[in-house]
């Protein structure tokens, strides 16, 4: 019997693997209304070596204001990602053809 499914409004791509103790976090760069280029990451997580996960979430100001979109697009596979004794960083940039470009490390920590 297959399971039912909500519709899917966004893709994913170019995941990221960060391992610390028995916690597991996957992180991939997410593709907003399928576009192009992506627009910010999520992130889930597991707290019992990788048996099951949280369910995804959007990391918070990983996208452009601007809506430049993710990557120096040669760099989408490159490490994101790290984690250790409890905490998070994750690095993501973006490039907004004939405007600019910026990257940013976001850090934080998961919950208990």
């Amino acid at each position: 019997m297959s399971r039912p499914h909500p519709p899917r409004t966004e893709s994913a791509a170019f995941p990221a693997l960060a391992i610390d103790g028995d916690r597991v976090h996957v992180s991939w760069e997410l593709y907003p209304d399928h576009r192009d280029a992506p627009r910010g990451l999520a992130l889930a997580t597991s707290i019992d070596g990788g048996a099951t996960f949280s369910a995804p979430s959007p990391i918070p100001a990983s996208a452009d204001p601007d809506g430049g979109g993710n990557g120096s697009f040669q760099g989408r596979l490159m490490r994101k990602l790290a984690a250790r004794n409890g905490a998070i960083a994750v690095v993501n940039s973006s490039l907004a053809l004939g405007r600019g470009s910026r990257v940013w490390l976001i850090r934080g920590e998961t919950e208990s």
